[in-house]
């Protein structure tokens, strides 16, 4: 299994975790059961939730959590898709350790 591989397939399980992922100050936590598309090609692997999607929860001045509709990973980091938000790139050099 590549590196790549390795990386989003352990970041696909924190996301179904009871403690979610966590990159960058920001983590997302899948709060039930949900249906996804996954699509890959040779650049990325993209997971879409089309219910019960996942929120992304960060602090900056206060708390704030936003639905996740999908997450795209490459090679090097990825790309929060969120809804009614801007989306929130990150790299794989910020996920924070447990």
């Amino acid at each position: 299994m590549s590196e790549w591989s390795k990386r989003t397939y352990e970041a696909a399980l924190k996301i179904f975790s009871d403690e979610g992922f966590s990159v960058g100050g920001f983590n997302v936590k899948l709060n039930s059961k949900t249906t996804v598309e996954i699509e890959k090609n040779e650049d990325q692997i993209k997971i879409l939730f089309s219910q019960n999607r996942p929120t992304i929860s960060f602090k900056k001045i206060i708390k704030i959590k936003v639905l996740v509709n999908g997450i795209v990973f490459e090679e090097d980091g990825g790309l929060f898709m969120l809804d009614f938000f801007p989306d929130i790139p990150f790299k794989y050099d910020w996920i924070e350790d447990e």
